[in-house]
């Protein structure tokens, strides 16, 4: 393994790269990659409680809510309660939103189809198991108790 200060920075950079692809350049139409990836989520479950969405994004329940509003008022998905619990609520998407989705893709097909011709090509089933290990690594250590700012000297 790399020193730390080597790995600091390839965090940096990952972090960097992240927050570059959560841009609205890459994807245009006023959409933002979450809310992309919201409306690639509620269009493959057909109809998702909102409750189900929050630990799918990451997020706190408040920030699905915030994030999901701005493609209600795009009417790209609808808000209905649900009809077995009158407390929850359901997630659809509109014809709009199915044909932003369906636009969309197509967008992040070709950003994607760039990114892996930047990979070699016998390189890129290591480089992508190896993304995965590093990932649920970093997803182990940041749910671990011990994970806190006490930890430093």
């Amino acid at each position: 393994m790399k020193n730390n200060r080597q790995l600091l920075c390839l965090l940096a950079e990952m972090t960097k790269a992240s927050r570059c692809c959560q841009q609205d350049a890459i994807l245009g139409g006023g959409v933002t990659f979450t809310q992309f990836y919201i409306l690639d989520l509620v269009g493959s479950y057909g109809t998702m409680q909102l409750s189900d969405l929050h630990p799918l994004l990451g997020v706190e329940k408040s920030t699905s809510t915030r994030l999901i509003e701005p493609l209600v008022q795009q009417e790209l998905i609808v808000k209905q309660r649900s009809e077995i619990d009158c407390r929850a609520i359901n997630l659809v998407l509109t014809g709009k939103g199915q044909k932003m989705k369906a636009d969309l893709w197509k967008c992040v097909d070709l950003f994607l189809r760039k990114l892996s011709a930047e990979i070699p090509e016998e390189k890129q089933e290591e480089v992508y198991e190896n993304a995965w290990i590093f990932l649920k690594a970093v997803k182990r250590v940041l749910n671990q108790d011990c994970f806190e700012m006490n930890m430093m000297p």
